[in-house]
């Protein structure tokens, strides 16, 4: 038993090292590379999501009459999402206005509706 291990354990050995000298490359997950990539946009020194958060959290709500967390912010990759319930649709509006022009901020999703609105 013990001969069959050391066997594979050489076996295995000399696999990786052929494979090394052949110059064999790591796999890589199949959207690496390609448009689909969400690191690309974190390498490109975009700021990470938490900052756009609190940016949007401190620009956006700095001048606007809204209530302390009627509104829910989260970003994902520079998509920003608002969640929430304000009193009218011009309000919904200039907030998803004023968040589009956040540094950072690549798209905005407005979950946002008004007291009497359906779901």
């Amino acid at each position: 038993m013990k001969r069959l291990f050391f066997g594979l354990g050489i076996g295995v050995a000399l696999a990786y090292a052929w494979r090394k000298l052949a110059g064999a490359q790591e796999t890589q997950p199949s959207w690496k590379g390609t448009d689909n990539d969400p690191e690309d946009f974190m390498r490109a020194g975009a700021p990470d999501d938490a900052t756009i958060v609190d940016r949007v959290q401190s620009q956006v709500f700095r001048d606007v009459d809204v209530p302390v967390g009627a509104v829910n912010v989260n970003a994902e990759y520079g998509k920003v999402i608002l969640r929430g319930e304000l009193d009218n649709e011009d309000l919904i509006r200039d907030l998803v206005d004023r968040v589009r022009q956040v540094d950072g901020v690549v798209e905005v999703e407005s979950q946002l509706s008004t007291p009497g609105a359906s779901s």
